[in-house]
């Protein structure tokens, strides 16, 4: 595989992630239960850490083969 569909592919799974942060965000506004909204909250700071691991990655790459 090259590089850049390597980042293509990384760039769209990171887009996925951004998507389900501002979803979980949505919903955990919307809901009025402190036991869901608890949940919610785990799952949104599970996808922000994967966000922010594609995110170091996609750096990694572009430094390592865009010089």
């Amino acid at each position: 595989m090259d590089i850049e569909k390597a980042l293509r592919l990384l760039r769209e799974v990171q887009q996925l992630e951004k998507e389900a942060v501002e979803r979980y965000t949505d919903q955990i506004a919307k809901i009025n239960n402190p036991e869901i909204n608890s949940m919610l909250e785990g799952f949104k700071r599970s996808e922000e850490r994967h966000y922010a691991e594609l995110t170091e990655k996609i750096k990694e790459l572009k430094e390592k083969y865009e010089d």
